[in-house]
């Protein structure tokens, strides 16, 4: 929003729910017969309503793809996504039929949306996540602990999708490390971290701003257990604070951690607690070199000239 409203008059409106779909779409309906173009973040429900009224009132629209949104399965073969289920699917493949412009956050991304749905390639364009180092970085007066941190929700789906569950055993066997698992408590996947929980795995709920910079400053790693990632923003911003990457080979974490971190390539409990302290003692040296990667591959001013120079293209048509 911050971006776009830098370069063009915008109107925002925000899709609740099922409830509300009648104001929604009337809403909506005005906005689209106000602008010149519609942009949508990730292809869901409000999106196939956007799409459609586009094409009905003979306007643009740009659809950012987030992840889930493309995606049929995890790397281990798990159903998961919106091309997984019987009924979303369809939604899906109307919207990335008829989207004038598909936006793809990673490479990863790109093939799934060339794969899994109707897009063709010519309306896709990757355009990379950006970060700010000026807002992410280590806090000088803060020194670096044995703390290894993980941020998601903490949900049914991440409890597997993400490896919470692995976390857990891997932290008791490594009782001399501090583990967190940062995010919001939902659903029931909380009690099942909780359960036998090993006294050096902390469940702080979710951290944001100051508080979640201050965390990342103090841990030396990084992990990231995933099945399947389009992305992964919270590690972009944890190597920015210098924390070593672990993580799996799985979805783009290969794209954003480059050289600069650990890869396990296995799910073995074991092999993911060397990969830690092999990464606990190389923070000097990869640490720095994480940020530094960040820095130079997905600066947030790249990104901007990306996405004012796609949608003024939309503009031009």
């Amino acid at each position: 929003m911050d971006i776009l409203s830098s370069a063009y008059d915008i109107r925002t409106i925000q899709f609740v729910g099922l409830k509300h779909l009648i104001p929604y779409l009337w809403q909506l309906s005005k906005g689209i017969i106000w602008s010149d173009v519609s942009f949508s973040w990730f292809g869901k429900l409000h999106a196939f309503f956007a799409v459609l009224l586009c094409k009905l009132f003979n306007k643009r629209s740009i659809v950012m793809a987030g992840g889930d949104d493309v995606a049929k399965q995890t790397a281990t073969g798990r159903p998961y996504g919106t091309f997984s289920h019987p009924i979303k699917k369809w939604f899906g493949r109307f919207i990335f039929k008829y989207a004038d412009l598909i936006l793809a956050i990673s490479e990863y991304n790109y093939k799934e949306i060339i794969n899994n749905t109707t897009a063709t390639p010519e309306r896709v364009k990757l355009v990379y996540h950006g970060f700010d180092p000026n807002i992410f970085q280590r806090r000088e007066n803060i020194s670096k602990k044995d703390i290894v941190v993980t941020v998601g929700e903490v949900d049914p789906e991440n409890y597997w999708r993400k490896g919470l569950y692995l976390i857990k055993a891997v932290a008791s066997l490594m009782w001399k490390v501090q583990f967190y698992i940062i995010g919001p408590h939902k659903k029931g996947a909380i009690r099942r971290l909780q359960k036998d929980k090993p006294d050096n795995l902390f469940l702080p709920g979710a951290l944001y701003g100051q508080e979640l910079i201050k965390m990342l400053s103090r841990a030396k790693v990084y992990l990231q257990l995933s099945e399947w990632e389009s992305f992964g923003c919270a590690l972009a911003e944890a190597m920015l604070c210098e924390c070593v990457p672990v993580v799996t080979r799985y979805g783009a974490l290969p794209e954003v951690v480059g050289e600069c971190g650990l890869y396990t390539d296995s799910f073995d409990p074991g092999e993911i607690a060397n990969k830690i302290r092999e990464a606990i003692e190389r923070q000097a040296e990869l640490g720095p070199k994480a940020r530094q990667r960040i820095i130079d591959k997905f600066p947030l001013e790249k990104r901007r000239e990306k996405l004012i120079a796609l949608t003024g293209g939309m503009l031009e048509r």
